[in-house]
């Protein structure tokens, strides 16, 4: 909708091609990042309850056991 508003009067009066294709990426770009802004989300660290202990311990020590044996 946004672009069938434009007049492209700038593309259209632009004198060679790099002119007409810098003013039709300037048109779409801003487009685009009107049309889809970046948003911004904060991520919370969940946290696992359910993992007890020994879990957590047995992990360690599987990542351990991985890092030492994995051949470089």
């Amino acid at each position: 909708m946004l672009l069938k508003e434009e007049t492209w009067e700038t593309v259209y009066d632009a004198d060679n091609v790099n002119r007409m294709f810098n003013n039709i990426h300037c048109i779409l770009l801003r487009y685009f990042e009107y049309s889809f802004p970046i948003i911004y989300k904060s991520y919370s660290i969940e946290h696992n309850d359910w993992i007890i202990k020994g879990i957590k311990t047995s992990c360690k020590r599987k990542r351990n056991l991985y890092i030492v044996e994995t051949p470089t």
